[in-house]
């Protein structure tokens, strides 16, 4: 079996369908496989799951966790390669499978491959904008690679550039079964794809930027939820990297009206109407303060006590089968 496509599932019937879909009409000349695991889904997730040809995993929701879950889809498939995906990220391409599998066909070396997001069509135009900006001028527009070599120059020149050498992405993204097999996904509540990036490039591997293999994926959270998936990833940013953006919280009211700023005038840039332009201008003041407010209360979450964290954690609620 040349491939094993993981997807973690929980109530993704919006997208899913879409998903499996665009995967079982790839244009590939090898045998590939779909290996799913759902965490206790409560919609009609199982019924579209079983209209398609896939290796069904059920575990407790309790059981989920980021690194260990996908640890354990990955030990009941046989791909040589290991697609990485999320139910929400559509193959935006027939050759989006063979993209993956291509370049790391060239390259032993070459550990694993992340791959573009296309923000969907209603995404909104501050995340539009970020997510499309994320990709074009950290990584390019063509295969890229990145790579730290060894030794003590490593460690310089991984300090020097981390967030972008780090950045790797489990929502689209294929690895090496050989690698994985000695460096496995840590037990991690997020970001277990940038601690494994992490992990191969200082055990001498490379990783890289697969443009051609893209799928479709934002989100349009309100900015309640925006927070709550906010303080999760600065959470996961100080545990990482111990990286604390906003170190007070006297810089939060500041730091959102400045960032509020910015995005205003981009927004009165772009081609809408005037009440539109309104609508966005109170988005961006919203969405910008739930992420100074994210950012600092996800730097110092061993602060919070733990009840609270549960509460505005987006993780944990998911996992709780609460409404986030």
């Amino acid at each position: 079996m040349k491939a094993s496509i993981i997807i973690p599932t929980k109530n993704g019937v919006k997208y899913l369908a879409e998903v499996l879909s665009a995967i079982v009409n790839q244009e590939a000349d090898f045998d590939y496989e779909i290996v799913i695991v759902d965490s206790g889904s409560c919609d009609k997730t199982l019924e579209i799951i079983k209209k398609f040809q896939v290796k069904l995993l059920q575990i407790p929701p309790q059981d989920f966790n980021h690194g260990v879950t996908r640890n354990y889809a990955i030990s009941k498939s046989n791909g040589e390669y290991l697609v990485m995906l999320t139910q929400d990220a559509t193959p935006a391409s027939p050759r989006w499978l063979a993209s993956f599998i291509e370049p790391m066909e060239r390259d032993s070396q070459l550990a694993g491959l992340f791959g573009k997001q296309i923000p969907r069509p209603d995404c909104n135009p501050i995340d539009k904008r970020d997510l499309e900006n994320h990709f074009k001028n950290n990584f390019g527009e063509k295969l890229s690679i990145q790579e730290i070599g060894t030794g003590q120059d490593a460690v310089q020149k991984h300090e020097a550039d981390k967030h972008r050498l780090n950045f790797f992405s489990n929502t689209n993204s294929c690895i090496r079964r050989s690698v994985w097999q000695k460096i496995p996904f840590q037990k991690l509540d997020m970001a277990e794809d940038q601690r494994w990036a992490h992990d191969v490039l200082f055990a001498g591997y490379k990783k890289g930027y697969a443009p051609q293999a893209a799928v479709w994926h934002s989100h349009n959270y309100t900015p309640r939820q925006y927070l709550k998936r906010f303080v999760d990833e600065y959470r996961s940013h100080k545990i990482l990297q111990n990286y604390v953006g906003v170190k007070s919280w006297l810089k939060v009211l500041p730091s959102s009206l400045r960032l509020c700023y910015a995005d205003c005038r981009y927004i009165n840039l772009q081609a809408y109407s005037s009440l539109k332009k309104l609508r966005w201008f109170w988005f961006a003041m919203q969405l910008d303060f739930a992420r100074i407010l994210g950012e600092y209360l996800g730097g110092h979450y061993e602060k919070m006590p733990v009840w609270f964290y549960q509460r505005i954690s987006m993780q944990k609620r998911i996992i709780a089968g609460k409404k986030i």
